[in-house]
């Protein structure tokens, strides 16, 4: 007869593997009915990139993934960089997507830009459930993602810091079995590479031309509201805590107010307080050649010609301030050349639609239509 004693462990036993299983199971499960989103598949993209393989990791809304052309600085300057981005992305995900970004990547430096300040303080209501599930539920789970959640919620949606659907997603998107396609099989397995290393071509090609404001001269200082200035020291504080080697930017775009300078210049003075760097790239319209009538396609963005002439211009700055490697050379990182004749394609394709674009508008002008 079996001993009570062996019974109750191999109970215990049985009972642990099956939760094992039941875990994995419904992690699994859960990633597969998440959606397969474009932001998604830059933030997935990341997971497959080799450990300890990044010289330089990016991290901030759309106005890192459109501006920054991580095969173009490979091209021109020899090191390895990813815009570990999404759209819409509050500026309390920066500090935790620093703290994914570190457990599979041990960078010579991030560069963080800020643009998402700004807005928050425009449009306090703007960083929807929606915005905020375009980025935590592209996450892998765990002990990150949970206090990740937990903070951009108690920011954002207080209303759903607690809610059980916020941190298991698979409770909102149980029932899109309908919906499941080849995407979701290979994005369930976050080990997708991205062809692009996280920069996006847009489907937009070309804004039509607007006038430039130049407002470097501005002088003025408008503090943040209590909140953003709160999430502002929490991520400079971390960075600092941490010693992590940080360049804090604000990329290029159409500004119609100096309000907007006022504001970065406060924030300027806070990042300098933590013995940090800002870029303001406002204020080198003339040294990047900026020309607002074609190398944009919408006010707050740029396209592929603007992309361009950013990547140099940053590419020079980093260059010249950080001790980056050139790697070109280095038969560790030959899949980067390999990868490069496929962007110089999609660079190519792209800028026939965008010259088109121009082309269309211009003849349309002249019409006088």
């Amino acid at each position: 007869m079996e001993q009570p004693q062996k019974t109750s462990k191999k109970w215990i036993l049985h009972t642990l593997v099956f939760l094992i299983i039941f875990g994995l199971l419904f992690v699994w499960v859960s990633y597969l009915f998440r959606p397969a989103t474009m932001d998604r598949k830059n933030l997935v993209g990341f997971y497959a990139e080799p450990e300890n393989s990044l010289d330089v990791i990016l991290i901030g809304g759309s106005s890192t993934y459109v501006y920054w052309a991580p095969y173009q600085a490979w091209h021109d300057y020899g090191f390895t960089s990813y815009d570990f981005s999404a759209s819409s992305m509050s500026p309390a995900l920066l500090k935790p997507l620093m703290q994914e970004a570190k457990k599979t990547q041990s960078p010579k430096l991030y560069v963080i830009d800020l643009r998402a300040f700004d807005v928050r303080e425009e449009h306090p209501d703007f960083y929807s459930e929606e915005y905020l599930r375009n980025i935590t539920d592209s996450m892998k789970y765990g002990v990150n993602r949970m206090q990740m959640v937990n903070s951009v919620y108690g920011y954002e949606q207080p209303a759903l810091q607690y809610d059980p659907a916020s941190y298991l997603d698979l409770i909102l998107y149980h029932s899109r079995w309908q919906e499941l396609n080849k995407d979701s099989f290979t994005y369930a397995s976050h080990n997708v590479t991205e062809p692009n290393k996280g920069f996006l071509f847009v489907d937009w090609a070309f804004h039509a031309p607007f006038e430039k404001h130049d407002y470097s001269d501005v002088t003025d200082v408008l503090p943040l509201s209590e909140q953003t200035d709160q999430i502002l020291h929490e991520l400079l504080s971390y960075c600092r805590e941490n010693d992590l080697p940080v360049l804090f930017t604000l990329n290029p775009y159409y500004q119609d107010s100096p309000t907007t300078k006022a504001r970065y210049n406060y924030i300027e003075g806070v990042v300098n307080s933590y013995r940090y760097d800002f870029l303001d790239a406002n204020e080198y319209y003339d040294e990047m050649d900026l020309d607002f009538s074609t190398d944009f396609y919408h006010r707050d963005h740029v396209n592929l010609y603007g992309a361009e002439k950013y990547t140099r211009f940053l590419g020079n700055y980093l260059k010249e301030h950080y001790a980056l490697e050139d790697r070109r050379s280095d038969p560790a990182y030959q899949s980067w050349n390999e990868g490069y004749p496929g962007w110089v394609e999609r660079c190519n394709a792209q800028k026939q639609r965008i010259d088109q674009a121009i082309a269309d508008y211009r003849a349309a002008q002249s019409k006088g239509e």
